[in-house]
């Protein structure tokens, strides 16, 4: 596989591969220096690699057990891509969030979710917009929703905070 990707398609397929593999390097090298992450319940993007390594937990493997991804639908042109796909992970252990630490040990959890991306002109994901069900999600962790309504608050206020620095 090389490195570049001259697709949407390409470009996504590549970058569910690597989540599968929970190699970090491969998951963050798909995509752009400056990628912006629009995710749904949140006003602002994460912007850049260093935004979402700052998020992510050291070693992915600690955590997953394993997870897949699997594409329900995907339809692609040029440099786009839209597609709906399953994700389920089986958690090795808890997730420390923001300060928080959600109680993921032993649980499986499943979802599903659109994703509609962009792909620069070297092959990198440049901007990627996650719409899922978060409701499954904290039905599934056994979270209160005010728990994760202030997870979301603490990140807002970071963004707002790294915007403005």
């Amino acid at each position: 596989m090389t490195s570049e990707v001259s697709t949407g398609r390409a470009a996504a397929e590549a970058w569910l591969s690597a989540i599968e593999s929970l190699d970090e390097e491969r998951i963050l090298n798909a995509l752009a220096d400056d990628v912006e992450i629009h995710v749904e319940g949140m006003e602002r993007p994460l912007v850049g690699l260093d935004t979402l390594r700052s998020l992510l937990p050291p070693d992915l493997a600690d955590v997953y057990e394993s997870v897949r991804v699997e594409p329900l639908h995907l339809v692609a042109s040029g440099d786009e891509a839209a597609l709906l796909v399953r994700a389920s992970a089986t958690m090795r252990s808890n997730v420390e969030l923001l300060g928080e630490t959600l109680p993921t040990e032993g649980k499986h959890l499943s979802v599903t979710a659109a994703l509609f991306l962009e792909v620069n002109e070297a092959g990198k994901i440049a901007r990627l917009t996650r719409v899922r069900d978060n409701l499954e999600i904290i039905r599934q962790l056994d979270v209160p929703p005010e728990r994760m309504r202030s997870i979301l608050a603490e990140l807002e206020r970071r963004l707002r905070t790294q915007t403005a620095a």
